[in-house]
């Protein structure tokens, strides 16, 4: 994992589960994907993806994309 992005997951105490669904979304995952490969409900699914989307200041998957491809550059 590029330390850019570990420090993001370490700023804004993001969570391993979180992290997990984090790289299913950069993968192009949908939540159903999501919800068959980690056996968690597709409502689990969304309240992870609004934690996400609040503690990292995005209002959907293209800015949480966007976030991570950015931090990846840099």
């Amino acid at each position: 994992m590029n330390s850019n992005v570990s420090s993001l997951y370490t700023k804004y105490n993001i969570s391993a589960r979180e992290q997990e669904i984090i790289q299913f979304i950069i993968n192009g995952k949908g939540n159903n994907e999501i919800t068959e490969e980690l056996f968690i409900s597709y409502h689990t699914v969304k309240n992870h993806l609004s934690n996400i989307y609040r503690k990292l200041n995005v209002k959907n998957r293209h800015e949480l994309v966007h976030l991570f491809m950015k931090s990846r550059n840099i």
